[in-house]
Parts: structure tokens; sequence; C-alpha cells
């Protein structure tokens, strides 16, 4: 027995060990990828150059090519034509389409024919796609279609500027059935909007409009800015005392007035953030005559302008400013922004708050640059770098690649060990600009260079990836490329900007990568990516990519389905320890360019998928997980207007007062008003208060106590009954008193004064008077720029301060010392300058 229950022992000890050895290899040896099975595609040739694209909804795609319209019910799987629906079957029958803010199935088509056709297309399925011509209005008939505008809450509502063929006549009419008729609002409309639903004292019935004015005494090409009520059945308009303006623009919660005196050759730029309620003149730090504005950012509830100043030759660059939340008052942001026709350089990381991108010029003193011309000579003439904020455009740092990850020469080796990287913008050519989604938290993909200036051979050109919201750049793959992701970034795809075959896709977020073939073994055809088209919902698994035969100039839509990359859908963040092993999901913090975890006096911790995973994202969007509000520091203010910065020390902000710069109460003061100390609060900024903010924050004070004319008035006349009744009590019972009063009738009656001829007739016939303002009045005309309608009304009314004296006459009184001089004054002819009194003055 012993000897058969040894024999069974030995066997199974030799049985385990092969076991035991088996699941150590299994243990120690890593696991190999899962090979991805690849892409579905689907091809469909289209007529023409894909020029623009709308994802109606997640499924309902709408193309734009150069010849014709394609609609998508399901997702890019099959293309419908709708030329023969929208314009019996004609080819370009298009201009252009827009879609409605209510409802974004119900689409604006405008016609190419004279413009004289309009269709409204009231809702598109996958079952209905009904398509409705436009009525012209009766009374226009031989019109043309200049401007369509939706209603920002009622989709049956829409606006239509119309031009009469035969005369040029321009008229606003409203429709309240989309389209059926028309009711007239107003004549000689430029441009007009609705009021935004976005911004304060919404009115629904309320019209934004540039009106031109007509009479013998304006160009025909002026205008004025005005408001239109349409509601209750009447037509009221309110003229808001801006004139000479050019054109209205609407962005987020602002409108933008731009005005142009063409005497002085100079224009200007004019705000409102509440619906016309209040309008502002747009007050900039350097009172420098301005040519040209580019609006480049307004959707954190600030403005961020591009200015190119009158006297600058130079073509290559701006100024960028931050407006404060009113779009009104600016601070210097950036200088030497790189500009390129209508193009800046100037990106906006969609994920995350308060974080830029932006290339300016390093050798802006070189005169070659100043004074070159076109995109090839300026590229040719001009050094480009990339710049990252992380305060709203605050402070500016040169962009690093991670320590180590590249070799650079000594111009672009930073102090880190990290080599600057130099991205390309909107005004690169035929470059694919810095690319960030929403709910892509941290993620950003561009094309660039490292070294001292961004190159534009595409010998020298990479594309990059950041994981960290602008931190710290991976080069990805070499060469110039057009990218898109979606699935939060877990799949990306990437393809190269000449005739390929072929695409890269990864699904770890750039570390790994796998080719896929466009095309089918013995299909020889190569293939100009032009655009990759998808869904802003980060849970879409589709691309469409447009391409264009590189022997035959034909066009593609060719769609790549993903679907089967991952097995699984990613573990909810609930279902386990968000950052553990087992989790799917990670905690990540974006942080200053100095490491500083505090942004705009917050610390966000974000959950987002774990880059190696191999699962679908099931969060719609990666919103903040939680909050911590910092006590407030110097990284939390700028400088306010009239303030320019410098650095103390420590690296702190200094704000010091322009010399021209005088700080005073709003002129329509009411309460109290905020007195700035020189420092003002980042927008959006959300510090606690502590010491310092107690030292920066403005000074809260009474405004003085305002008195009407009307009140005026009758003080002074309730005064002088008061006298009057005094000297008749005292003449009528003081004997003393009328005895003083006759001796003195007596004395003043031998003791005229003269006037001498000659100064009697100086200027008698027609001279010319020069008009100045007092100290008063100047600072009024400067510091208020606020109009509303009671203060337009009464303009007139308020030049009491106006001191009227005749050309080449001395006062008799010398000149105060408060007399305004130079800019402040204002002359009836050129002559007047030279006058004594001027020169006094």
């Amino acid at each position: 027995f012993c000897k058969k229950m040894k024999r069974l022992l030995l066997f199974i000890i030799l049985l385990l060990i092969p076991m035991i050895i088996l699941a150590n290899k299994n243990e120690t040896e890593p696991v190999k990828p899962v090979k991805k099975p690849p892409p579905i595609i689907k091809e469909t040739k289209v007529k023409g150059k894909i020029l623009k694209y709308e994802y109606l909804t997640n499924s309902v795609i709408l193309v734009q090519t150069e010849e014709r319209i394609y609609l998508s019910v399901n997702k890019g799987d099959t293309w419908n034509l709708l030329n023969d629906k929208i314009c019996r079957g004609e080819v370009k029958c298009v201009d252009h389409y827009k879609l409605s803010p209510v409802d974004r199935k119900q689409i604006y088509f405008r016609g190419t024919l004279d413009g004289g056709e309009g269709w409204i297309v009231p809702d598109i399925t996958e079952d209905k796609q009904e398509f409705e011509q436009m009525e012209m209005p009766k009374d226009r008939l031989q019109a043309s279609l200049l401007h369509f505008e939706f209603h920002h809450t009622d989709k049956a509502r829409g606006l239509l500027i119309v031009k009469d063929k035969r005369d040029e006549h321009t008229a606003l009419y409203q429709t309240f059935n989309s389209g059926k008729s028309w009711k007239f609002v107003a004549d000689h409309i430029k441009i007009a909007y609705w009021a935004t639903n976005k911004a304060p004292h919404y009115n629904p019935d309320r019209i934004m409009a540039i009106q031109k004015i007509h009479h013998p005494n304006a160009a025909i090409h002026d205008g004025r800015f005005v408001t239109i009520d349409v509601g209750g059945g009447y037509v009221n308009i309110v003229d808001r005392g801006i004139h000479h303006a050019q054109t209205l623009f609407t962005e987020n919660k602002f409108f933008f007035v731009a005005t142009k005196d063409r005497q002085a050759n100079m224009i200007q730029l004019h705000v409102t953030a509440d619906n016309g309620r209040r309008i502002r003149l747009a007050l900039t730090p350097y009172n420098i005559p301005q040519s040209h504005y580019s609006i480049l950012d307004t959707r954190e509830g600030e403005v961020f302008l591009n200015i190119r100043q009158q006297r600058q030759n130079e073509k290559a660059w701006g100024h960028v400013y931050h407006s404060d939340p009113s779009g009104a008052r600016y601070s210097s942001s950036l200088n030497y922004n790189r500009i390129s026709g209508n193009s800046v350089d100037f990106h906006r990381v969609r994920s995350l708050d308060g974080v830029f991108i932006a290339n300016i010029v390093l050798n802006s003193d070189d005169e070659k640059c100043k004074s070159c011309k076109g995109y090839v000579e300026c590229h040719e003439n001009c050094r480009f770098g990339t710049r990252v904020s992380f305060d709203k455009g605050t402070t500016w740092n040169p962009l690093r690649t991670v320590p180590g990850s590249s070799k650079c020469n000594e111009e672009g080796l930073l102090e880190n060990g990290s080599c600057e990287v130099h991205l390309h913008g909107f005004a690169s050519h035929k470059r694919t600009p810095i690319m960030s989604q929403k709910d892509a938290v941290g993620i950003i993909i561009a094309s660039g260079n490292e070294g001292g200036s961004l190159r534009t051979d595409d010998s020298s050109s990479t594309t990059y990836l950041s994981r960290d919201g602008g931190q710290t750049w991976d080069p990805i793959d070499v060469g110039n490329h057009i990218y898109a992701m979606t699935d939060h970034g877990g799949i990306i795809i990437i393809g190269e900007s000449g005739a390929t075959t072929s695409f890269k896709y990864s699904y770890d977020q750039g570390k790994t990568w796998a080719d896929f073939e466009l095309t089918k073994k013995g299909d020889t055809r190569k293939f100009i990516i032009h655009h990759f088209l998808h869904s802003d919902n980060q849970l879409a698994k589709k691309f469409i990519l447009a391409v264009e035969d590189e022997s035959n100039n034909e066009h593609y839509l060719i769609q790549i389905d993903f679907a089967n990359l991952h097995e699984r859908d990613c573990k909810p963040p609930s279902s386990s320890k968000v950052g553990s092993p087992e989790s799917d999901y990670e905690y990540w913090m974006p942080v200053t360019y100095t490491g500083e975890k505090c942004l705009l006096g917050r610390r966000i911790r974000y959950v987002r998928r774990k880059s190696h995973v191999q699962c679908f994202n099931t969060i719609p969007f990666e919103k903040p997980h939680d909050v911590h509000h910092c006590p407030c520091s110097y990284a939390d203010y700028q400088c306010d207007y009239g303030y320019s910065d410098s650095v103390g020390a420590g690296g702190r902000l200094l704000c010091s007062r322009a010399d021209e710069f005088v700080s005073r109460p709003p002129a329509d003061c009411s309460g109290y008003y905020n007195e700035s100390r020189g420092y003002v609060r980042i927008a959006g900024d959300s510090c606690i208060a502590n010491a310092i903010s107690a030292q920066l924050d403005p000074i809260e004070k009474k405004c003085l106590p305002m008195v009407s004319i009307t009140s005026i008035l009758v003080i002074f006349s309730f005064f002088t009954l008061i006298v009057a009744l005094c000297l008749s009590i005292c003449y009528n019972n003081s004997p003393t008193f009328r005895s003083c009063l006759r001796s003195f009738r007596r004395r003043s009656s031998k003791n005229y004064a003269t006037i001498p001829s000659n100064l009697h007739d100086s200027d008698s016939e027609g001279s010319d008077l020069g008009i100045m303002m007092s100290d008063d009045e100047a600072a009024s005309e400067q510091e208020d720029q606020t109009i509303d309608e009671t203060q337009y009304a009464n303009q007139e009314a308020s030049s009491s301060n106006i001191t009227i004296v005749k050309k080449d006459e001395i006062p008799l009184t010398a000149p105060s010392s408060s007399a305004p001089s130079g800019d402040d004054a204002i002359y009836e002819d050129d002559d007047f300058e030279d006058s004594e009194f001027v020169k006094a003055s």
C-alpha cells in the first residue's frame, strides 16, 4: 500500500510541475496586444469639391459641393442628391444655406439665379424631406434676396432683406410662417439681426440693424445703427446715435458696430452686450487710429480683438486686446499677433477655460518684414513663433516638447532640457490648423516643427499631440497631416497632406498607430484627402473622408466605421474607484505653465478615459469631477484699462497708470461706483478674497449727487425771490436803507464805460468762431461712451460748458490752467490753431 501511495504521489508531483512552469511563464510574459480588425469603409462618388458640411443630427449630414447638395440620413451609409428637390435638377443652383438655431433640421437655401429664389426646409428626417419655396414679398416681386436670418427662439419667424433690381432699393421684411408671407418692416436696411437670447434685456421682437441715410448732405453709403421693435403690430425705429455705421456683426452675447470717418479715414468699434440697451465705444489702451478689427473669440463672455493700427504699414501682424465682460474696455494681451489676409493665428483650446495658443512675429523690427506684401514675401522675411497662455491671455510662454522626447539645436533649447515647438495656425496656407474638441479634455493636435521659429518647408514639418492641455507636446508622426478625432480622443486618425493610398489611426492617444489602406488590392488610385468630416458627438464611431482622385480629379465621400475596433464599452466610472488598476478611467488636473494647479482661481479635476485601455467611452461629455477655489494671488489679476504692466519683485505683476489717463466717475453714475487701483481680476476668475485682493480690488466710492438743470432753476428762483422780498422789506421799513440806495444810484450814473469803435468793428463781418470744450466736457466725451435713448434725445441740450471765443481776439481774463488744448479742442477752421488764444491756452 505504501509503495502504491508513493507512486501516486510521484505521479501527481510530475503532473503539477509543468502546470506550475506554464503558469509562471504566463505571468512573466507580457500580454500581446490584440490585433484590431480593420475599419469598414463605403465609397460614394460626388460632383465637385466639398465646400461645406453640417451634421444636423448624429445621423443626418448635409454636404455642399461646388456643384450639388447632398444629404445622408444614415450617418453616411448612402447619399441623396437634393438638387432635384430644391431647384429642378439644375447644376450649381444653391449659393449657400443656413440652419435654424431652434431646430438644426430646419434649413434656408438661397438660389444662385440672380438671388431671386429661396427655399425653407421645415424639417429633415429619414422619412420626411419637404422643400418649400419661399414667397417673395408681394410689393417686391422683382427683387433679389440679400440676407435671411432665423429667429433665435421661434422657428416660424425670420427676417429677410431684399434689393429691388430696378432701383437698388433695399427693404426689410419679417415672416411669422416660415416664408409663406412677409410683412414690411423698414426701408433702406443694409443688414439686420434679431436680438440675441444669450444677452440680458432680451426682447424677442427687437431687431438690430444698420439703416442707410438718404438726404442731400449724406453719402449714399453712410448709415446709422438703429433698433427696431416690431411687437404688437407696430414698428418703432430708434436711432441709437451711432452714425457713419458701415457694418454690424453679432457673436454670442455681443453686437459690434463698426463706424468709419471717411474724412479722417479712421474706423471705430462700438459694442453692446445687452441687446442695445447700452452702446459703448470700444476703448483700447492707446488712442491710436485703427484700420481693421478681427474678432477672435467671445465664447467665454469676453472679447478678444486683433487690431491693426492705422499708422502701421505692416501686413504681417496686428495686436491682441482682451475686454472686460462688457466688451467695451480693453487691456493689451499679445503684441505682433500673426496675420495673413483675413486669417489670424489665434486658437482657443475648446476643452479648457482660459487656454489660448497664438503665433507672433519674432522680428517685428525688421524693415523687410514690416514692408512685406503677400503670403510668400512675408514668409520669406518674417520669423514666426508660437506662444501659449493659461490665464486668458494675461501671460504668454513658449510651447515645449516633453523633456528628452526629441533632439533640439541650441536655438530652440529651453532651460528644462525640452525643445521649443512652433505650430501652424489659420494664417499658414495649405496647412491644417490647430485642433481641439470640447469633450476631449486636454488633447490637442497640430503640425509644426522644433527649433527657434516656425518653418514652412514640408521636410521639417512634424505632427504633434498634447495630452496635458498644451503644456508639453509629443511628436506622433513625421510630415504635415490632416487629422480628426472622436470618442473623447480615444480614436485619432491622420492622413498625409499629399496623394496617398492610406491613413493612420490610433486608439491610445497616439502612442501606437495602425495603417489602413483606402483602396483594395489591384486598385492603383491615389487620393488627396481634403477633409475629415465628423460629428461633434464624441460617442460617434464614424468618419467621412472627402477625397479627390489624383489622376482624374473626381471626388468621393468615403465612410469609415470603427464600430468593431473594440470588443466592449468602458466600465462606468461609478463601477470602480477612478484611478485604480481595475478602472478604465483616471483623474487629470490641468496646471499653469509653471506647474501651479490653480487656473483662473480654481483647481479643477477631470475624469477621463485612460489612454491605454481598449474600450469605447460611454460618457457623453467629460465634465469637471470636482472644483476647489483658491485664495487670490497676483496671478489672478491683469492691468486695468489705462494702466500698463511690468514685472516687479518676485515676478509679480505691476500696473502703472499711463500719463494721459485720468480716472473719473462714470457720467451716468448712480449710487456707487468702483475706482480702479490699476488692477482688475481676469474675467471669469473665481479666486477667494483675501489680503491680496483687498489691496488690488477697486475701491467702492459713492457717486456725487446729481443736480438737474430744473432743480438749479428752482433753487435760483427761490433764492432770488427771498432776496427780492428782503430788499422790499428793508426799503419800506428802513429810512437809512432808502438813503443809501439813493446815494449809490447818484454815484453810479456818473461812471458809464465806453467801447472803442475799432474794437467794436474788428470782427463785424462774419468772423469765424473757435469752439472749445471745458475739461469736464472733454473728459465726459472720452470717459462716458454709453448712449441710450434718453441721453441721445437730450444730447443737444448738454452743451452748457461750451465757451465761444472770437477768432484772433484775446479774452479779457487769463485762461484757466485747466483749459483744454490739442486734441481736446474743436476748431471750425485750420487758422484758429495759430491764434493767440490757443497759444495762451
